[in-house]
């Protein structure tokens, strides 16, 4: 809803709204806005250099931030004046009719602003496309003649890991038998497909080593770090070309928590992240500790491994990497490791992971899921008279691109540690084929549910500890015997679950899937038990709940949360108060809790 929208809405009928109404869509117009003018900014400092050749068209007059700021401060002003009409459903048709004309330059601002973006931006993928071809054209032509770049691919790559000569003449056959066969799923097929996926990880392991001290490393090198190729009598020569294309652009963004594989190794390398959990939910320092307690190496042993960087890698790449591959691919009996012709399907542009791609997915799930990504926590300021009070912190995860074309995404831990102040680790094919909405949204819905299962302990399924989890495992466990439910919804719970493989995680997370992008937008596909669940525990927007309040669906688990939500808010009020009246500061951290409260 537009501030223009709200306005009309708020004129014909005051007594709908409150203030805060008006203030949460004036923030969410406000920041998109303001976002589009960041975003037009980078572009237009960023396709000059990058493509000299394009041609932009002038930038649109940005007057809107002007007026969102005089916008602000009417605002402001009669809040500050009137603190007692707040409430008052009248207040805030008051101030938009005072703030009519700079709400008319705002949303005009923030339609061209959007539209300028989207010209450009098309631009922008224009001359990618055309470079990426005319880059495609000139190496193919090379590699038909045998010059190009890719032509002896796994002799290069073999070499750089230091391989013994041996190992070429053995692989290549491999490949090759592996090409000529016609069934996949004969017996000596998945023998191959063994030793396949067996020196694919070996091989990875020995060429990212020698990385580390050979920094400059070939572009078959390269694409076999980041997406798995090997050689282009397996992956195809039109694929392997494309794939040299693609590997020019921006595959990560650290500043976002986008990597490849190949960079989250360097900065385990580093030490400045932590090796990941194994299968058996072991971390670096506790698999060691196993391996010392069984008498396998000793405590300076253990000192040693601890401190060695290369000791952390191998970790990773011995028990994540192994584990998390066949999981992204997506079929397990049939993963051999190495790119292969056969596991691309359609478009691999199209099928590329980009960071934009994925932070703009993340993002529309925080738009209407505001804490999904934020963790509780208690803060403490004696210095300005803050005792212990709860917080709610965004700790974004970590997005690891796995160098696979896959069509599953594994949401592999939600912290790092033992620190539930650490972010979470996502594992992601570097190519996706498959509904990446939906998939990125289910991931969301897991993270939600792990995280609370981390946080819970034992108590995880405990309905006297009240929980996402608890009430949400209460609910599966008793959906029978559910008066609240008819026979026609236990029935479909009961074949959701059978879907779900009886897994609650995977349940739940579809129902999560289901409530961001269907029920957000007042269309119903959850049952009342669940939609009662998710609304008390991870709920909507005040935007979305607002538009959802006429609704009788929404309506009582609306009230709740009201209700709830305002005795926290006043509580806080109160210590903030206080804190003023003292003559303290009050800090940043709790103002951004009363924000969080109001979102």
């Amino acid at each position: 809803m537009t501030l223009e929208e709200q306005y009309k809405r708020l004129k014909f009928n005051p007594g709908s709204q409150t203030t805060g109404t008006v203030i949460s869509v004036a923030d969410n117009s406000g920041s998109s806005y303001l976002e589009a003018l960041r975003n037009i900014e980078i572009k237009l400092a960023t396709i000059p250099a990058a493509f000299p050749e394009a041609e932009l068209p002038p930038a649109p007059v940005t007057e809107g931030a002007e007026a969102l700021s005089r916008f602000y401060m009417t605002l402001k002003a009669a809040i500050t004046a009137m603190p007692e009409a707040v409430n008052d459903p009248g207040f805030s048709a008051v101030i938009l009719d005072r703030a009519k004309a700079d709400l008319t330059i705002i949303n005009n601002g923030k339609a061209a602003a959007t539209e300028y973006l989207k010209t450009v931006s098309s631009i922008e993928e224009r001359c990618l496309a055309e470079r990426q071809k005319a880059e495609e054209e000139k190496e193919s032509k090379a590699h038909a003649a045998g010059t190009g770049t890719l032509t002896n691919s796994l002799r290069e790559i073999l070499d750089y890991a230091g391989a013994d000569p041996e190992d070429y003449n053995t692989l290549s056959q491999v490949i090759n038998t592996f090409r000529s066969m016609k069934d996949p799923d004969t017996t000596e097929a998945r023998g191959l497909r063994k030793v396949l996926s067996d020196r694919f990880f070996s091989l990875y392991r020995e060429v990212f080593l020698t990385s580390l001290s050979r920094p400059d490393m070939p572009d078959p090198v390269r694409l076999f770090l980041d997406f798995g190729f090997v050689d282009p009598s397996l992956t195809g020569e039109e694929n392997s070309v494309r794939l040299l294309s693609m590997s020019k652009t921006k595959l990560s963004d650290p500043a976002r928590r986008i990597y490849t594989f190949r960079e989250w190794l360097t900065m385990i390398h580093r030490g400045q992240r932590a090796p990941s959990r194994s299968s058996f939910d072991l971390d670096f320092e506790e698999f060691l500790r196993e391996k010392k307690k069984n008498h396998e190496i000793t405590e300076e042993e253990m000192k040693q491994r601890l401190r060695n960087s290369d000791e952390r890698v191998k970790y990773e790449l011995d028990n994540l990497f192994t584990a998390v591959m066949p999981v992204v691919f997506g079929q397990v009996t049939s993963f051999s490791g190495f790119l292969k012709d056969q596991d691309i399907v359609g478009d691999m542009r199209k099928a590329l992971l980009t960071p934009d791609m994925l932070h703009e997915a993340l993002t529309n799930i925080r738009r209407i899921d505001f804490g999904v990504f934020r963790r509780e926590s208690l803060f403490a300021d004696p210095d300005n008279g803050i005792k212990n009070m709860e917080v709610h912190k965004e700790i974004m995860p970590d997005i690891i691109l796995m160098p696979a074309f896959g069509t599953r995404f594994s949401m592999w831990q939600e912290i790092e540690g033992r620190k539930y102040s650490t972010p979470g680790r996502f594992f992601l094919p570097i190519m996706f084929s498959g509904d990446f909405e939906g998939a990125i949204t289910r991931l969301a819905g897991e993270f939600r549910w792990e995280l609370c299962r981390r946080i819970q302990g034992a108590h995880w399924n405990d309905i006297s500890a009240p929980s996402v989890t608890s009430e949400y495992y209460d609910y599966i466990a008793t959906y029978k015997r559910n008066s609240e439910l008819s026979q026609t919804v236990k029935d479909k719970i009961k074949q959701d679950y059978s879907r779900a493989r009886n897994q609650i995680r995977t349940m739940f997370a579809g129902d999560y899937e289901d409530w961001i992008r269907y029920e957000a937008k007042g269309l119903p596909r959850l049952n009342k038990v669940a939609r009662r669940i998710l609304f008390r525990y991870c709920p909507f927007n005040r935007g979305i709940r607002e538009s959802l309040g006429t609704n009788p669906l929404y309506a009582d688990c609306l009230s709740k949360y009201n209700l709830k939500t305002g005795q926290t808010k006043h509580r806080l009020d109160i210590i903030i108060r206080e804190a003023e009246n003292a003559g303290f500061t009050v800090p940043v951290e709790v103002q951004e809790e009363m924000a969080f409260l109001e979102m």
